[in-house]
């Protein structure tokens, strides 16, 4: 095989393992922001919130989303957007696990905050 044709292979396997990763963090991302829609009933009764309280909890995943975006563009700009999409999606994972065993809405709340930074960095960090 030629130099030219093994370079490109090469690239062509980054290539694929570059947009697998994206998008299993994308997936990862929308299963979080839809995950709580889906499940608010069982939240509301279990949890006792009042409609209130659950739109507190899935604002705030939506607010700090958006205020992480300028923080995370310098972050991606200064470290590269493997270390901080990476870093970032440790802050999903201890949401997820907080979401899982939360009792009340604050814990609630501060799962929903700690997915929100995590997955901030997939808009901002996954950019050419």
């Amino acid at each position: 095989m030629t130099a030219p044709a093994q370079g490109w292979r090469l690239a062509r396997g980054r290539a694929i393992a570059m947009f697998a990763s994206l998008g299993a963090v994308f997936l990862a991302a929308q299963v979080y922001r839809y995950g709580l829609a889906l499940v608010a009933p069982e939240l509301a009764r279990e949890l006792a919130l009042s409609p209130t309280a659950l739109a507190g909890v899935t604002s705030s995943m939506f607010m700090t989303f958006a205020l992480m975006q300028i923080p995370v563009g310098m972050l991606v700009d200064r470290f590269g957007p493997r270390v901080v999409i990476g870093g970032l999606q440790a802050f999903s994972v201890a949401g997820a696990l907080l979401v899982a065993s939360a009792e009340s809405g604050a814990a609630l709340t501060l799962a929903a905050v700690l997915m929100g930074m995590g997955s901030s960095g997939n808009l901002t960090g996954s950019r050419p």
